[in-house]
């Protein structure tokens, strides 16, 4: 055994000792790269915790917290409303559990919804800052893009009736949005959005604060403008869309456009405007709204009764909303 380690090449043994070496160095783990981090329950915060923290009008007099209110309120947040792009109230409430919207309805109530298995155009109470916005001399509040949803803090839904606060159209639900107010001198925010088949989209709100930090002049100002040249909602006309099964009929339908006894489809444009101004001095409140809604009035009817051939086949409102109001809360409220 001796004559075979006196025979050993000394190259030989260097490597040997230089790979024990180096392998500790190659099993180490790199600092760099850091651990997956999980979650805990220590990370959960509390339920009551977190709805203490989050402040809601609705369902009572005065802002409480929601924990307080003896109804279910879900709250979507303004951040969550711009960070989505949402711009009508459909696309904010069709996030929500027990609500189901549907972005064309009809040419009548424009977008619709249920909520809790009612139509909600009808059945829930839409308000701007805790002010009834719907025309006494419609049946459902018509929906489009018309409503200062960019423009909104949050807006509370609460779930269920609420006709003893809010009478007897509060059936399914309210819909509270409450507008932001600017505690700037003066700020601006302004907004354009493009997309497929001509949607545009327009919004500006301007805020501005004078006077004292005890009663000061709070004045804010929305305007919004959406459109589309068309809704993508008319499938193969070919291969979806039926002829009619009577052709020597056809002359006595005054309304039914037709090309070779299918129904003839054309452009089916939306329009949605709206301006708003808010004034607060002391306890004064003064809102003042106008707002505007133009659908193809064939939108949810059967072509036979009414024809989607020509664009210029519309229908609308215009709604104006104007009210004071003189708000003076005694003692101190909890919350």
């Amino acid at each position: 055994m001796n004559l075979v380690f006196k025979n050993i090449n000394i190259g030989i043994i260097n490597s040997i000792v230089f790979i024990l070496l180096v392998c500790p160095l190659l099993a180490q783990s790199d600092s760099l790269n850091l651990g997956i981090d999980q979650m805990t329950w220590q990370d959960i915060k509390p339920r009551d915790q977190v709805l203490g923290a989050t402040k809601v009008i609705s369902g009572g007099r005065f802002e409480k917290s929601i924990n307080e209110i003896p109804f279910t309120i879900f709250v979507v947040s303004g951040e969550e409303i711009r960070a989505n792009g949402y711009t009508s109230l459909t696309d904010a409430l069709k996030m929500l559990p027990g609500i189901r919207a549907h972005e064309v309805g009809s040419g009548f109530d424009g977008s619709t919804f249920m909520m809790r298995g009612l139509n909600g155009n009808v059945h829930a109470k839409i308000l701007i800052n805790d002010v009834p916005i719907k025309p006494f001399i419609v049946g459902g509040m018509p929906l489009g893009a018309q409503l200062p949803i960019q423009q909104a803090e949050r807006i509370e839904v609460l779930y269920g009736p609420a006709a003893t606060i809010y009478g007897a159209d509060a059936t399914a639900g309210v819909i509270n949005i409450i507008t932001k107010t600017h505690s700037r001198p003066f700020s601006i925010n302004a907004s354009i959005n493009s997309g497929n088949y001509g949607y545009k989209s327009m919004n500006l709100s301007v805020g501005i604060r004078k006077g004292s930090n005890k009663y000061p002049l709070e004045i804010d100002f929305y305007a919004n403008n959406t459109s589309r040249e068309t809704r993508p909602i008319v499938y193969n006309v070919d291969s979806v869309y039926l002829s009619f099964p009577k052709l020597e009929l056809i002359d006595s339908l005054a309304n039914y456009v037709t090309e070779d006894g299918k129904p003839k489809f054309g452009k089916l444009p939306h329009q949605s405007q709206s301006i708003g101004l808010r004034l607060k001095y002391f306890d004064f409140h003064v809102n003042f709204d106008i707002m505007s809604r133009v659908d193809h009035s064939a939108l949810g009817m059967l072509p036979y009764s009414m024809s989607y051939a020509s664009p210029l086949n519309y229908f609308g409102e215009d709604i104006l909303s104007t009210n004071i109001i003189y708000q003076k809360i005694y003692g101190k409220t909890s919350g």
